[in-house]
Parts: C-alpha cells; sequence; structure tokens
C-alpha cells in the first residue's frame, strides 16, 4: 500500500518538475521518499515477525517433545534371569 502511494506521488513529483511547479516537485517527492521507507519498514517488521513466529513454532514443538518424553517411566523393569 504505502509504496503504491509512494510511486504514484513520485509520479505527481515528476509531473510537477514538468511544469515547474518546483516546490510541489521537491514535497511530493520527499513524500514519496518516507512513504517508500515506510513501506520498506513494514516488509523488513513483517520479515520479522514470520520469522519470530518461525522461532516460537519450533519452541512449542521442542516443548511438546519434552512433555512427552517426561511421561515415560525413568526406570526399565528389572531383567529376569
Amino acid at each position: 500500500m504505502n509504496l503504491t502511494i509512494a510511486v504514484e506521488k513520485l509520479a505527481k513529483a515528476k509531473q510537477a518538475m514538468a511544469a515547474k511547479r518546483y516546490d510541489d516537485a521537491r514535497r511530493l517527492a520527499q513524500s514519496a521518499q518516507v512513504d517508500a521507507e515506510l513501506a520498506e519498514a513494514k516488509a523488513e517488521a513483517e520479515i520479522v515477525r514470520r520469522a519470530a513466529d518461525d522461532v516460537q513454532r519450533r519452541a512449542d514443538a521442542v516443548q511438546t517433545e519434552a512433555e512427552r518424553e517426561s511421561r515415560k517411566p525413568l526406570t526399565t523393569a528389572p531383567k529376569q534371569e
């Protein structure tokens, strides 16, 4: 979403440049840059969130396995001769 907005603002900045509305062009270009940086930050945050979710799933699996193992008897029955 933010990247789309950034691209649209950049296109408007180019139009403003062509129309010699330099203040508008600069403002739009700066705003486009901020929107692009926000889009990048959101994408990176999503990558980190997914990685954290994966780590949590793995930790949950280890804990579940540990709980299963803890229910097993600790000793074996004595050997009968």
